[in-house]
């Protein structure tokens, strides 16, 4: 088995660029730069509840005080595969049965339970194509390591399972960190 490792700025910035191109490249990192300082008040992000550094621990204590910390927390371990049929009339027959699996709103940096409920549900799945949408992030700030390293974990269980991809066939996937975004796995 190959394990994916998470890759170091520069890297990432070569290999987007690589794929991008520079000039796409440096637009797509300037998108996010002021969707970022958009986001979080231009600098000002003690503005912002979501960063206060107590407002995790106050949100915590109310859901205990209200009895329902231990529920929610429960409720998050429980991924579910849901299969749904589309069907579009002029859809090419080379996608015929195509089928893709959607992994949405993981917020890996949050929910141990729940990502290790989604990689065990990958044992015996058929896809053609998996896709990841955010939420990636269940924070807003701080360090984005563990949410990485997360989903690296749960690509690699996936490449391991899928009879169509593997971890050397998938592409090192680059995507931004803010929590809702998008990208595709294999």
């Amino acid at each position: 088995m190959t394990t994916r490792r998470l890759l170091d700025r520069d890297e990432a910035l070569r290999r987007l660029e690589t794929r991008l191109g520079p000039l796409h490249a440096q637009l797509r990192l300037g998108m996010e730069r002021e969707h970022e300082a958009q986001a979080f008040g231009q600098g000002l992000s003690f503005l912002h509840l979501e960063n206060l550094p107590l407002m995790q621990a106050m949100i915590e204590v109310g859901l205990r005080v209200t009895g329902t910390y231990w529920r929610g927390r429960a409720n998050a371990g429980k991924v579910q595969v849901r299969h749904n049929t589309v069907r579009l009339e002029n859809l090419p027959s080379a996608f015929d049965g195509f089928t893709i699996l959607h992994l949405s709103d993981l917020h890996a940096d949050l929910s141990g339970p729940a990502m290790q409920r989604a990689a065990e549900l990958a044992h015996g799945l058929k896809y053609d194509l998996c896709v990841l949408t955010g939420d990636y992030r269940g924070r807003t700030h701080g360090d984005c390591g563990p949410c990485l390293e997360a989903i690296a974990r749960l690509v690699n269980r996936y490449a391991e399972t899928s009879t169509r991809c593997s971890a050397t066939t998938i592409r090192s996937p680059w995507f931004p960190t803010w929590r809702h975004s998008a990208f595709a796995c294999c």
